[in-house]
């Protein structure tokens, strides 16, 4: 019975039971790797050998393959007939089977002849593709010219080109269902071949838009009712600039510039969510600023970075629906947050992030005379990144927690690797002031510090938190007091990683133990 019950084991052993899987769902699994491994499974056996011929996706990518024969010319135009043959002989044995995704990334060292592209894209329009991306490295030839075909592809949702390419637009456009248009890094042949190509896509909903150098461009005039989603980044720096946007259904809007000026926006009301990225610095950036923020009084989420400091004397207009606010800022550049904090009077969530800690430390906080309306009755989360124990951070953190009546989470992520000075801040903060008259003890899933406090105070605080994480509970412990007793001595969490365990720093709780009497306990 033993031996016969041993047998039935190995043989449920060899059940090949990715191979019983139907055709379908293994098509649908194979759809996620490139096209050369999916032809590679046809030598599984003779179960897999037609399987990758009906995958609904195409992925060629030459690109590992010329970056290692960058000096043998040889070398390369042997890889590049290899690399041809192959996609050509793929698309001929294929199965005539709808094709969801076709995607092409070239390196600089494939020559490849205009008459494949047009060939493996007419393929791809045939049978009915519905996305497209084509990527090529920039190189010193000529670029490459999209084929007239694509631009009259009814079954097209989601279109991206990037890199070493030019668009030049027929007179006539026709991509009814083109839902998503990724424009990266490429050319335009004129201005007009640019605005035919929105003109031409009714339908369209997100516009990622990415400059460079010599994309032949100085003027973008985008006029959409459908579009949602517009991210456009402006590396190139010319006065002449201009940008003129009318999207009535705009809800999310994300801006990279240098320039910061040539902005036109109507009827953009309807935003949401905004991410602003400002790194000009010339002396006209306040008005621009402001006249950014200005055409955004729906907004509900808003990220702002910018490098230059703003002057006295700017006042923002109100923001009535602000929900979520970060900034991005340089080292003491933070001067806008109260100007922010008092138009909005119903902000939940306030980040602070500085993009460094180097710099001139001038004092950033001057306490409102007024406290913001948001700090008494909205304000619940606050995230300071790359705190480093300034006076004026520190006075900032002490604002909050005075005024803040319904603050539940307070995270703070150290910029200086400083234990010392970390250590008696947080000893320092269980004597702030607190308005909040919540008793939740939250944690981030990844802290390497986390004290919590396991007497009855109003607010949480994480220690090298970070916004994104999700909170959970975490256990309390606590200071064990070691000698006499002290009424005014509270008891503490202290959460400490294994980085917390070197000599000095043991050296150092053993020195606190003996000074305060206590017994710091660490997990």
């Amino acid at each position: 019975m033993a031996t016969e019950s041993n047998s039935e084991v190995e043989k449920c052993d060899e059940v090949d039971r990715i191979s019983d899987l139907p055709d379908s769902l293994l098509c649908h699994i194979l759809s996620f790797l490139q096209t050369k491994q999916t032809v590679a499974t046809a030598t599984l056996s003779t179960r897999w050998k037609p399987v990758w011929t009906m995958v609904p996706s195409l992925d060629f990518q030459d690109t590992a393959e010329r970056q290692q024969n960058q000096g043998d010319n040889h070398g390369n135009n042997d890889l590049n007939m290899m690399f041809t043959q192959f996609v050509c002989r793929v698309l001929a044995l294929r199965e005539p089977v709808p094709l969801k995704k076709f995607r092409l990334l070239l390196s600089p060292y494939y020559f490849i002849d205009p008459t494949h592209l047009h060939t493996w894209i007419s393929y791809a329009i045939g049978h009915h593709v519905e996305e497209i991306h084509l990527f090529r490295v920039r190189t010193r030839s000529q670029p490459l010219e999209l084929p007239p075909s694509l631009f009259s592809c009814k079954s097209l949702k989601t279109l991206m080109v990037h890199g070493d390419i030019i668009v030049n637009c027929p007179s006539s456009i026709h991509l009814p269902n083109l839902l998503c248009l990724g424009l990266l890094r490429i050319k335009y042949t004129d201005e007009e071949s640019f605005h035919r190509l929105l003109t031409g896509s009714p339908n369209l909903l997100k516009l990622i838009v990415w400059r460079y150098q010599q994309d032949n461009m100085i003027s973008f005039k985008i006029s959409h009712p459908t579009l949602r989603l517009f991210f456009f980044d402006n590396q190139v720096q010319d006065p002449r600039f201009r940008l003129e946007l009318n999207a009535p259904s705009l809800k999310h809007l994300l801006l990279w510039d240098r320039n910061c000026h040539g902005y036109l926006l109507h009827d953009v009301t309807n935003i949401i969510q905004a991410n602003m990225f400002n790194l000009c610095e010339h002396g006209n950036f306040c008005n621009c600023m402001l006249k950014l923020l200005s055409v955004l009084p729906n907004v509900q989420s808003l990220t702002l970075r910018y490098n230059k400091p703003l002057g006295p004397g700017f006042y923002l207009p109100m923001f009535n629906n602000l929900r979520s606010l970060q900034l991005k800022v340089k080292c003491c550049k933070w001067q806008i947050l109260l100007n922010l904090l008092q138009s909005a009077h119903n902000l939940e969530t306030l980040t602070l992030n500085k993009m460094d800690i180097e710099g001139p430390h001038e004092s950033c906080w001057i306490e409102p005379q007024e406290v913001p309306k948001c700090l008494e009755s909205r304000l619940q989360s606050f995230y300071f990144v790359r705190f480093s124990f300034l006076d004026h951070e520190l006075e900032l953190v002490k604002y909050i927690l005075k005024n803040a009546q319904v603050l539940k989470t307070m995270g703070i992520h150290n910029g200086v690797s400083n234990w010392e000075k970390e250590f008696f801040f947080r000893w320092e903060m269980l004597d702030f002031p607190r308005a909040s008259t919540s008793t939740q003890l939250l944690s981030n899933a990844s802290p390497s510090l986390m004290p919590s406090t396991n007497c009855n105070v109003s607010t949480s605080i994480f220690f090298n938190a970070s916004p994104a994480a999700h909170p959970s509970v975490i256990p309390s412990a606590g200071f064990t007091n070691t000698g006499p007793p002290s009424p005014t001595l509270p008891s503490v969490a202290i959460s400490a990683s294994i980085a917390w365990q070197s000599l000095s720093k043991e050296l150092f709780f053993f020195m606190v133990e003996l000074y305060l009497g206590i017994e710091i306990v660490l997990f």
